[in-house]
């Protein structure tokens, strides 16, 4: 007689949730869950899901560099546990604010969590035609640069379909518009919020003078673990009633193990720009005449210290221009960009042009004049870069960085 679910199980039934999720998800065995095997399954995968993604999506392999590969394999092992297992106590936890009464058991929710993890694991193989198709970038309001990938196109079908009939069936008498709703609005706030969150943490931590500059994301994400990790446990062990001794203990054990195996990769690693500044942009003018782009990052330079006070010699402003910028007519001094800052209102320091933008490739401007770099405040530095295409150019940008000496 079998008395719980293992990887076996698991699998079958998050198949099975792929192919008829209408069924699937109404009636969820209540069986227990063996962790162990599962949570080994799971961090294995997610650590092969990232080098996968990386492999296909970005510049160069994950495994080029080994602190990256042991950070990112490390941290993403953790972070297709913590998505899991978050996203079942979530909706758990929500069963007596929209139930009254907890309708399902979080075995059963973690069980259609997972189907919903499995998904999002597979993923990066219908990503494989990036390896002759490039990403598409979108540029959205306050959300910023981000880009599309074809497996985004199965994602935005299945992934609301699924978590459509697991709402039915957490909160069955909360009708299909609650479950249409919160189904519709997830997989966007996952993609453009969620992704976002621990950057804009790293950027806060930055503004309150706690860390030099902008770290490589390997390095930001595993930070962002340190905080997810005993945020989680403890929110699943409050919610379950567990002793105040017990709590502490699986709280500390598992978070002191993952800093344990991650920190030493971190120790000595210099932030990739010793200064931040902010985000992204896009042009495109593939199909019309060209164009001038603005981008403003308001007040998007803050120093730990009083430039008026400690004044600086040099200033440097550098853009990463991505693998999609094209430039249609070679020697023609388009695309080209320029990088302006903006210390006053009534004062701006303005760069060279950057011409004939092809390709992924950083470009950069210093200053070392004192009559520009004196005019520095401490806050409300903003930061704009102007874009220039002709006919056919396509300019793409993620990542603008000052430096300072």
């Amino acid at each position: 007689m079998q008395v719980s679910w293992g990887i076996k199980e698991l699998l079958s039934y998050a198949w099975h949730a792929l192919l008829r999720p209408h069924k699937v998800f109404r009636n969820i065995d209540p069986l227990a869950i063996r962790y162990p095997s599962v949570l080994t399954f799971l961090f294995i995968v997610g650590a092969v899901w990232i080098n996968l993604h990386g492999y296909l999506l970005f510049t160069k392999p994950i495994w080029s560099s080994f602190s990256n590969f042991v950070l990112y394999s490390l941290t993403f092992g953790t972070i297709a546990i913590v998505n899991w297992l978050f996203l079942a106590i979530f909706l758990w936890s929500l069963q007596p604010v929209f139930e009254g009464v907890k309708k399902l058991s979080l075995a059963q929710v973690e069980k259609g969590a997972f189907a919903l993890t499995m998904t999002w694991v597979s993923l990066p193989l219908l990503d494989i035609p990036h390896l002759w198709f490039s990403q598409i970038p979108v540029v959205l309001p306050v959300l910023g640069y981000h880009t599309l990938h074809f497996s985004h196109i199965f994602a935005g079908v299945v992934i609301p379909i699924q978590m459509y009939f697991l709402l039915r069936a957490v909160f069955p008498s909360r009708g299909s518009r609650f479950a249409v709703l919160f189904a519709l609005i997830a997989l966007p706030v996952a993609k453009f919020v969620f992704e976002d969150l621990v950057f804009l943490a790293e950027e806060f931590v930055f503004s309150l003078g706690l860390i030099g500059g902008k770290y490589y994301d390997a390095v930001s994400l595993t930070l962002g673990q340190y905080i997810a990790i005993p945020a989680y446990i403890l929110w699943r062990l409050v919610a379950l009633k567990y002793p105040l001794r017990d709590t502490v203990i699986n709280v500390i054990v598992p978070t002191g193990l993952f800093i344990a195996f991650t920190l030493p990769f971190i120790l000595g690693q210099d932030p990739l720009y010793p200064e931040y500044a902010s985000d992204a942009g896009y042009v495109d003018s593939s199909m019309d005449d060209g164009r001038v782009g603005e981008f403003v990052y308001l007040d998007s330079i803050e120093f730990p210290f009083d430039p008026q006070l400690d004044p600086i010699s040099k200033f440097d402003c550098n853009v990463h221009f991505l693998s999609e910028t094209i430039d249609a007519t070679p020697n023609d001094g388009f695309p080209r960009a320029r990088c302006e800052i903006a210390p006053t209102d009534s004062y701006s320091i303005i760069g060279d042009w950057w011409s004939d933008l092809s390709g992924e490739e950083n470009r950069e401007t210093s200053w070392e004049e004192q009559e520009d770099i004196s005019q520095f405040q401490e806050k409300g530095n903003d930061i704009r870069i102007i874009i220039e295409t002709s006919p056919g150019d396509i300019v793409s940008f993620s990542g603008v960085f000052v430096g300072i000496e």
